[in-house]
């Protein structure tokens, strides 16, 4: 790959001159956008790792060694942000197919004779047993239908710890409502007897 930069542009850049790390970053923007078209990425997300891209450039050029080729480095900086954006969106959709709205809905069968206000009370009353945190989350993924990363950046918590407080709610609820309790609720795995 050609890269039209200079290796003076590259050492001002380091050395803090913000001119000089426009034109890095004006120059490697055509080859970094190259190398990223190799990775099955959509389109959204391969702006996203451009973006992170050249990020990641202006704060680690000072990593940069004259040993290796310019090129070298900026090719290894385009596969990390690459690959880590690929692994975050294939656990992300891992994680969010673990707690997909329809399995959930799935999650309890009822009896189809019973009347409506009686099932939709029975879980208003239910979720209202729930302590504030659980039902707050619960309202946030499946009523807003808002990803665990909004939730998460929301409420100031981490990712991990929004999708188990979504998992330990819906134990709860899963408990409430399918403990034999209630007539005619049964957990999903009921139905297969």
């Amino acid at each position: 790959m050609n890269l039209n930069l200079s290796i003076e542009d590259v050492l001002l850049a380091q050395g803090g001159d913000a001119r000089a790390l426009d034109r890095v970053i004006r120059a490697v923007t055509p080859t970094a956008q190259a190398m990223l078209r190799r990775f099955p990425l959509s389109e959204q997300d391969r702006v996203d790792a451009l973006q992170n891209t050249l990020l990641r450039i202006c704060l680690s050029l000072d990593s940069y060694r004259q040993e290796a080729r310019f090129s070298t480095w900026l090719y290894r900086v385009c596969t990390n942000e690459a690959l880590m954006l690929m692994r975050r969106l294939r656990v992300r959709h891992n994680r969010e197919a673990e707690l997909d709205p329809e399995e959930a809905a799935r999650t309890f069968v009822y009896d189809p004779h019973e009347p409506e206000e009686e099932r939709l009370a029975l879980l208003h009353r239910a979720l209202a047993e729930l302590p504030e945190h659980y039902r707050a989350v619960l309202a946030a993924y499946y009523g807003e239908g808002r990803d665990l990363d909004d939730i998460a950046t929301s409420t100031v918590e981490t990712e991990s710890a929004v999708r188990a407080r979504v998992h330990r709610a819906r134990q709860l609820l899963r408990k409430r409502l399918g403990d034999g309790a209630v007539e005619g609720w049964a957990p999903a795995s009921s139905r297969a007897a």
